[in-house]
């Protein structure tokens, strides 16, 4: 155990010293000694001259060792004994008080090396990496950690800068080294996420949650928790692609059902007009090509046997265009037979005289039936003309 003295420089080329209370243990794997730090003094220029007093005092009581505190002009309780030896066991010191003084630092000391051991064991088992970096970005101290997420071992890594090891793209190790500089003008670290290649050049992505170490109201550097998010990324990634892919087939699929529906109504509409159309064609027809004709015959010379056969004919024609009659224009079925009859020839271009000679009418009958015919579609008090007025009707 010793006094460790650390020296660093400042930005305005100032130097200032730090003293440490440590001890030396040897690296399993390198097999050179580390030191370990105990306890932190703090700056030379700040430390607490009358604590490093006291402590000399009770280290001097238990090797049976003078000290002289040449700013005070005082001695301790007894002659300094350069060549004084440790006692090598409390009972072996003399003095009562020193033997108490001694068993409460044995009690410190093991309870330090308890709870290093403690730290020691936290540290290298987490599952996370726990990188500790100085206020110059060099790496100060990692865990095992490192191996697992990155592939760097402990030895590859302390003493480097964090930029050094080629983790991250130039834009990602701006943005870092934007937070580093922003760690030390107060403003709060976020806890960021970003891709990094691992040693052997695999992409990896880590989420860094970084905090600012302060010892005696100085800023000592940053301790920064790395976790590896790759597997949490890969998933988030492969459900967005996921999600846009269902995305995209639901909008072709309501584009196809838009279309579809858009053909069925053109269908249904086109259907609706056939059935009109063939519904119109086929009451026009019965009531100008048959029903004039069927009239015509009862009122010639008919048996009763024929009288009936007619009468059962008609009957079973009016029963076929009933429905048809529900769906066509009231204007249009208004008409009687002969009207329709009239109403065709007029919409023909046939002048009244032709239409009389064709039914064998006179032409006032034929005018009678114009005017009904005129009456009936509203338009007996306009001037239209009749033939124009029915070409224009479906």
């Amino acid at each position: 155990m010793y006094i460790r003295t650390l020296t660093r420089k400042n930005k305005n080329g100032s130097i200032v010293k730090y003293y440490q209370l440590a001890h030396n243990e040897r690296n399993p794997r390198t097999k050179k000694p580390v030191p370990r730090i105990i306890h932190n003094f703090g700056r030379a220029d700040g430390i607490d001259r009358n604590a490093m007093i006291r402590l000399c005092r009770s280290i001097a009581r238990i090797c049976d060792l003078e000290i002289v505190d040449k700013q005070e002009a005082s001695t301790a309780r007894k002659p300094l004994n350069i060549s004084g030896k440790i006692p090598e066991s409390i009972e072996t010191v003399s003095d009562a008080g020193y033997r108490q003084e001694l068993t409460v630092l044995k009690d410190k000391i093991n309870s330090l090396r308890e709870s290093e051991k403690k730290f020691k064991t936290f540290f290298e088992n987490a599952n996370d990496e726990i990188v500790y970096v100085d206020t110059e970005g060099k790496i100060v101290e990692v865990n095992e950690a490192t191996r697992d997420i990155f592939g760097w071992t402990r030895e590859e890594t302390i003493g480097k800068h964090f930029n050094e090891l080629g983790l991250f793209n130039p834009e990602n190790a701006n943005l870092l080294t934007e937070n580093f500089k922003h760690s030390f003008k107060n403003i709060p670290i976020q806890i960021t996420e970003i891709e990094v290649l691992r040693k052997d050049g695999t992409p990896a992505f880590i989420e860094v949650n970084a905090k600012i170490i302060e010892i005696d109201g100085e800023v000592k550097g940053i301790l920064n928790i790395v976790r590896d998010i790759t597997k949490r990324k890969q998933a988030e990634n492969s459900l967005t692609k996921h999600r846009d892919n269902l995305e995209e087939l639901v909008t072709v699929r309501t584009q196809n059902l838009k279309d579809t529906n858009t053909a069925l109504k053109i269908l249904l509409k086109k259907r609706e007009e056939d059935k009109s159309e063939t519904e119109e064609n086929m009451l026009l027809n019965v009531k100008e090509l048959v029903l004039p004709f069927l009239e015509e015959m009862k009122t010639g010379r008919l048996d009763d046997r024929q009288k009936a056969l007619a009468d059962i004919l008609e009957y079973n024609l009016n029963n076929i265009i009933s429905p048809f009659v529900r769906e066509l224009s009231s204007r249009y079925l208004a008409l009687t037979p002969t009207e329709i009859r009239i109403a065709n020839f007029i919409k023909q271009g046939k002048t009244t005289k032709e239409i009389a000679g064709i039914l064998k009418m006179s032409s006032r009958t034929i005018d009678n039936h114009r005017y009904s015919i005129r009456k009936k579609f509203g338009i007996n008090n306009k001037r239209a003309n009749l033939a124009t007025y029915l070409m224009s009707l479906k």
